[in-house]
């Protein structure tokens, strides 16, 4: 949730040429996403999941072509490099981080009207998701060498990025409202779970949620601020799925 805050800001002052403060834009995602996340179904997800990824093919895409023709680094690639335990770790932490989404599954599937079909669900994705990431980080990296920016949409012209980064702003807000839905769910869940506020509409139910929306974004918030470098971010965030998995692991 923090990260997609904190893209928003990147994106945001790429496009404004920072039109305006920092905060000022991490207001502005904050207050999107809060309001995206209202509705208690992830019905609704579903439709803005294809807007998100039809938002961000092209804007990789727009960026993989701005790169090859303009070759903005330099043009020696490595195919290995001397370095240490620290980095090395966070370059397998961030391939963990690009499948983070593992945690939504189960929610996910909780919802489908048959949940047997989501093994096929699953293996679409997958598919698309590894070809998608090897392509992209295969291209952009060998046109735009070591020195390619985090995000990677930044690494092209500037008039090429503010194309990408317009075209992507549908994904970054969605992607992190999706996320923040499962966040909030989970809580939810684990606070009313043995009791019928589960499917109920009341004051307390729903005022449950908006509180709980509101609670979990602005600790996004204060992170994203906190953090304004979004490759130092993600280096606190990429261990969390580790660790998630291995708690998993022990009370299963």
């Amino acid at each position: 949730m923090a990260s997609h805050i904190l893209t928003f800001t990147v994106a945001m002052n790429t496009i404004t040429e920072h039109g305006t403060c920092t905060i000022v834009f991490g207001v502005i995602g904050l207050v999107i996403s809060f309001l995206c996340c209202l509705p208690r179904t992830s019905g609704n997800m579903a439709y803005l999941s294809v807007a998100s990824f039809i938002s961000i093919f092209i804007a990789v895409m727009i960026a993989m072509i701005g790169v090859g023709i303009e070759r903005p680094g330099n043009q020696h690639v490595d195919a290995t490099i001397q370095t240490d335990l620290y980095h090395a770790f966070l370059a397998v932490c961030n391939i963990v981080f690009a499948y983070a989404a593992h945690a939504a599954f189960f929610g996910f599937m909780s919802e489908m009207k048959d949940p047997k079909e989501f093994p096929k669900s699953l293996l679409l994705l997958q598919a698309v998701e590894i070809s998608l990431y090897v392509i992209t980080a295969i291209v952009i990296y060998r046109y735009a060498g070591s020195d390619v920016t985090s995000p990677a949409l930044g690494s092209a012209s500037p008039v090429v990025r503010k194309v990408a980064y317009g075209i992507a702003l549908p994904t970054i807000i969605i992607a992190g409202v999706v996320n923040g839905h499962v966040a909030m769910k989970y809580v939810y869940v684990r606070i009313f779970r043995n009791s019928d506020r589960m499917h109920k509409r009341d004051f307390v139910a729903v005022g449950s949620w908006i509180v709980i929306g509101a609670v979990l974004w602005i600790i996004a918030w204060v992170i994203a601020s906190a953090i304004p470098v979004f490759q130092n971010l993600l280096s606190l965030v990429r261990p969390i799925p580790l660790v998630g998995d291995k708690r998993d692991a022990d009370n299963s």
